[in-house]
């Protein structure tokens, strides 16, 4: 019924955690695409490992070409000698909920839709606990703008949704480059026939914040890739009159550069090498700000200004207390002689 693609590259530490996760599932007609991505450490090994004891285990080794070469090898092969219906994608450092399939599917069904989706849980090391049980669950019926609109934060990501595997068959991830989720997933969602999804108000994907994954490490120019998703994704809404979604992604492109001025800042030595991308980055943000003030100005979008000058915005915050501090200063109690 289900085919879960899971890519895999230097995980060994945490590659058995996220298989044994998907091998206990309530929910057990799935087969699991492993995709060894030329991975330098033992995961090769510990997946042909699993292939060996649990039939429904498949394995594809490949040289590194990346996450999105990956999950298309696993949907390749899905796609040549599968018969399943759906299909979702796990990251091999995360783990999923015991009923994540189960419950993604029910919905489904239920709601008569071709894509579900769960919130996310982000924990900051890895757990042996079982998650309990859900007894009872909320959901509800959403176009794929409704989506964006009102869980932006659970619209991009690959992960953490089931989809009906007809939707991929045109579609492939971009290979060579970061953010590929945001160049990809809105196209899956707005390609469902009825662009319609359930949203699962139930953190059944533990998305681990690893250390050494992409999104943790020093910033590079490569992480500008993700203007390109987002632009797209502005183009796509504009040209097919989705005004709602338009808006919000527009104000999630202001958002993104406040996002990457940070990630340049937080560490000392990717800022002294990428001096040049932050100043470009922060001119054309202000630039989009100082034209459009009524709706990305400082009284709507503060710590942009922190993003853009942090000191100077520290600078304005300590005179604002010292001015508010002698502004309220109450008079001194007692006679005065003079």
């Amino acid at each position: 019924m289900i085919s879960v693609i899971v890519p895999v590259y230097d995980v060994e530490p945490y590659l058995r955690q996220c298989v044994d996760s998907i091998l206990a599932q309530t929910f057990t007609d799935f087969e699991l695409i492993l995709v060894d991505d030329g991975s330098p450490d033992n995961c090769g090994a510990i997946c042909d490992e699993y292939a060996k004891k649990d039939r429904r285990v498949h394995v594809i080794h490949q040289a590194n070409g990346g996450l999105s070469a990956a999950r298309n090898a696993g949907l390749d092969w899905m796609f040549a000698n599968s018969n399943s219906r759906y299909v979702t994608f796990i990251d091999s450092d995360d783990w999923v909920h015991v009923q994540y399939l189960e419950l993604l599917l029910h919905e489904i069904l239920e709601y008569n839709v071709e894509v579900s989706v769960c919130t996310f849980k982000r924990p900051t090391k890895h757990s042996e606990e079982r998650e309990e049980r859900c007894k009872s669950i909320k959901s509800e019926k959403l176009t794929a703008e409704e989506l964006l609109i009102k869980h932006e934060w659970d619209y991009n990501y690959a992960c953490g949704k089931l989809y009906q595997r007809d939707l991929f068959r045109n579609i492939r991830y971009p290979v060579g480059k970061n953010f590929e989720d945001t160049l990809t997933t809105y196209r899956v969602l707005f390609s469902a026939n009825k662009k319609e999804i359930v949203w699962i108000d139930q953190p059944l994907y533990f998305y681990f914040l690893n250390e050494a994954g992409i999104t943790r490490s020093p910033w590079t120019p490569r992480e500008l890739t993700v203007f390109d998703g987002i632009r797209a994704q502005i183009d796509y809404y504009r040209s097919n009159g989705y005004e709602r979604a338009l808006e919000k992604e527009q104000w999630l492109y202001v958002n993104h550069f406040a996002y990457q001025l940070c990630r340049i800042r937080e560490n000392s030595a990717a800022y002294k090498s990428n001096r040049k991308y932050f100043f470009k980055l922060r001119s054309e943000m202000m630039r989009i700000i100082h034209e459009n003030p009524d709706k990305y100005g400082y009284h709507k979008m503060p710590w942009c200004y922190e993003a853009a000058y942090p000191r100077l915005m520290r600078m304005y915050h300590m005179c604002g207390k010292i001015v508010k501090g002698i502004l309220h200063k109450k008079p001194p109690q007692g006679r005065c002689d003079v």
